[in-house]
C-alpha cells in the first residue's frame, strides 16, 4: 500500500484509487458510489443470513457457516447433459451466439474433468487468434454446473472480442470482465427453474442464486471497500499494522 501511494504521487494522482482506475477510465466517483450504495443496501443480505441461522438452528453465525447447506441433496449433473442444457439456456442471446458456443463446446477447446497434477478451479484462457481454452475440474455437482456456464461466458466474451477488435484493443477490462459470465449463469438459472416444479430442486436453485449474489456482488464490493479504507489510512500517514487491518475488516463484517 505504501508502494501504491508512492507511485500514485510520483505520477501526479490525488489518491491510490485514482491511479488504479485510470487505466480503465473509471471515475473515482463511480467506485465510491458503488461502495456506499452497497454498504447502505445490505438489509436483504442480513435477512438472508438471519434466515439461514434460524433454519440451521445456530445460536451464533460465523462466516464459515455460510458453507453449510440448508438442504442436503445427492443428485448429480452429468456433463454431457449439462452441456446441452447450458447451450440451450443462451438462446435469448441469439442464434449466432449459440452457433459460436457450439463450436467452442465441440472443437476440443475444453479440458473438463479433474486429473492428476491438474490445477484446481476453473479458467478461461485466450490468446489473440487462438482458442479460448477452458480448464475445469467438473465433478457433477450443481456448483460445477454454474461454474461451467460462468466460464463459458468468459470464453464467449473472448470469442466475440477477438472477432471484432484488433489485437491492441481486444482485451476487455476488469470493470466489465464478469458481465458475460454472470449473465450466462442467470440465463441458466431461468431455464432450470422453468423446467421443474419440485420444491426441493427449486429451493436448491434459488439458494444457489442467492449465494452467487452474495459472493459475486456483496463480497466483492466489501473487498473493494476494504482496499479503499486500507489505502486511505496510508494516504493519511497512519500506520499499517495487523490490528488496524483487522479492525477495518471486522468493522465491515459486523457493520
Amino acid at each position: 500500500m505504501q508502494r501504491d501511494w508512492f507511485r500514485a504521487q510520483a505520477r501526479g494522482y490525488e489518491s491510490t484509487v485514482a491511479a488504479a482506475l485510470d487505466a480503465n477510465a473509471v471515475p473515482v466517483d463511480v467506485y465510491k458510489t458503488l461502495v456506499e450504495t452497497v454498504r447502505e443496501g445490505t438489509a436483504p443480505l442480513r435477512r438472508y443470513i438471519q434466515a439461514r441461522q434460524r433454519m440451521l438452528g445456530l445460536d451464533s453465525y460465523h462466516l464459515y457457516d455460510g458453507s453449510l447447506p440448508l438442504v442436503e441433496d445427492d443428485r448429480t449433473y452429468p456433463y454431457d447433459e449439462v452441456k446441452d442444457t447450458v447451450w440451450e439456456s443462451v438462446a435469448p442471446l441469439g442464434e449466432d451466439y449459440q452457433q459460436k458456443m457450439a463450436k467452442l463446446l465441440n472443437d476440443r477447446w475444453l479440458d473438463v474433468y479433474e486429473n492428476d497434477g491438474q490445477r484446481s478451479g476453473a479458467y478461461s484462457m485466450g490468446v489473440y487468434g487462438v482458442g479460448p481454452y477452458m480448464l475445469m475440474n467438473y465433478n457433477d455437482t450443481l456448483d460445477a454446473v454454474f461454474t461451467f456456464a460462468h466460464e463459458l461466458g468468459h470464453s464467449m466474451h473472448t470469442v466475440l472480442s477477438h472477432e471484432t477488435q484488433p489485437f491492441a484493443t481486444a482485451s476487455y477490462t476488469i470493470f466489465v470482465a464478469e458481465v458475460a459470465s454472470t449473465t450466462n449463469e442467470r440465463l441458466l438459472l431461468e431455464l432450470l427453474l422453468s423446467r421443474t416444479d419440485d420444491p426441493k430442486e427449486r429451493f436448491l436453485l434459488l439458494q444457489k442464486a442467492i449465494d452467487n449474489i452474495q459472493g459475486t456482488f456483496f463480497a466483492q464490493v466489501m473487498f473493494a471497500d476494504y482496499e479503499l479504507q486500507a489505502h486511505e489510512r496510508v494516504e493519511a500517514g497512519q500506520p499499517t499494522t495487523p490490528d488496524s487491518l483487522s479492525a477495518i475488516y471486522t468493522g465491515l463484517i459486523d457493520g
